[in-house]
């Protein structure tokens, strides 16, 4: 199991380095909805996608956003929802709202691109892929797309030069356009195999200042294979456990947030949150970051470990409970039952008192 936190002495240990292989996130996939909100709607609308129940998850998408109007998730479920429907101008509208209330929102950048290419504006779907590639360079899928669509118009400009009956100056014109394509991608492809090679680089680097024990060069190297990559996540989890050997256990949520937002449905980030808030004595908020660990690490050899981490929090909380009950600290007490995080009926271990039984 990874030790994630050393709850039984009382103190926070360092998240385990992990192997620095790369774990660059894709999150364009245009046939999946997002996981990140939490939402009973949302939830609902999800559901009703995987089953290939579009016109459900849109119903369900726009309840979701009737409750959750900035929230450019459910936007793009919405905007994926069109797509599949076929209703592409829709999908367009909800992605560049998206992209209005989230500008480093990736994936709404591909679903801009996506609707324009089925709307037969292959420049403005060029120009939207652009725009996500400024913001994940290694974004392949978003690369092969904008080469779609500048092919696409490239096609459509030999469509027209053929129409209007022009000469070769056209054709001239069309194999200069396709030949900017073809340099493009070449270039692209070049950049990314240098910056592929300095972020290894950088990793290694890491991993040997870890080893000698000096966490604060290794986060140093980390930060600057993060700016290079700032979609890998295994670069972020290993930033987080240098930091967190450093006791700076805000950063380690920093990064376990990074994480998360990332990858909602990889448990390691929402176990990284976990232990940082642990170590914060943010034991309510660590104690629902653990149960949402434990809701993806489901049959994994972390799930032991979490587990136990989350019954050490459980037991902070119930405390804090349980002394509320005895103080009568009504404000308290509302506070840590509204959160869902405290147990009214969790005994203690040494007399079994029971925080409603003191209440």
């Amino acid at each position: 199991p990874e030790p994630w936190v050393n709850h039984a002495a009382g103190r926070c240990r360092g998240i385990a380095q992990p192997h620095l292989h790369s774990t660059t996130i894709n999150q364009e996939h245009s046939s999946t909805p997002d996981h990140m909100t939490n939402n009973p709607d949302n939830d609902a609308g999800k559901a009703h996608f995987k089953a290939r129940r579009f016109a459900e998850a849109i119903e369900c998408f726009t309840r979701a956003h009737a409750s959750l109007p900035n929230d450019a998730l459910v936007l793009g479920n919405r905007s994926a929802a069109y797509s599949s429907l076929g209703q592409h101008s829709k999908a367009l509208a909800d992605a560049q709202a998206a992209v209005a209330l989230d500008y480093a929102y990736v994936k709404g950048y591909y679903r801009q691109a996506t609707a324009l290419l089925a709307l037969d504006r292959a420049a403005e779907a060029a120009q939207a892929a652009s725009a996500g590639l400024n913001l994940e360079p290694r974004n392949g899928q978003m690369a092969a797309l904008k080469d779609q669509a500048m092919a696409r118009l490239a096609a459509q400009r030999a469509e027209e030069s053929e129409g209007s009956g022009e000469g070769s100056d056209d054709d001239d014109d069309e194999a200069e356009l396709l030949s900017q394509v073809q340099a493009a991608r070449l270039h692209r492809r070049e950049a990314e195999r240098r910056t592929g090679c300095k972020v290894a680089e950088l990793a290694a680097l890491a991993a040997s200042l870890n080893a000698q024990g000096d966490h604060f060069g290794a986060v140093e190297a980390l930060t600057k294979a993060i700016a290079l990559s700032p979609h890998d996540v295994s670069l972020l989890e290993a930033r987080s456990g240098a930091c967190a050997r450093l006791d700076k256990h805000a950063a380690c949520l920093h990064d376990g947030e990074l994480i998360v937002r990332l990858t909602p449905d990889w448990y390691r980030g929402h176990a990284i949150c976990g232990s940082a808030l642990f170590c914060l004595k943010q034991y309510t908020a660590s104690v629902l970051a653990y149960r949402r660990a434990l809701g993806f690490a489901a049959g994994s050899p972390a799930e032991r470990g979490l587990q136990s981490a989350l019954a050490d929090a459980c037991g902070r909380v119930d405390g804090a409970l349980r002394q509320c009950s005895m103080l009568g600290d009504s404000t308290q007490l509302c506070s840590l039952l509204s959160s869902g995080a405290a147990r009214i009926d969790a005994p203690d271990e040494k007399h079994g008192f029971t925080p409603l039984l003191l209440a």
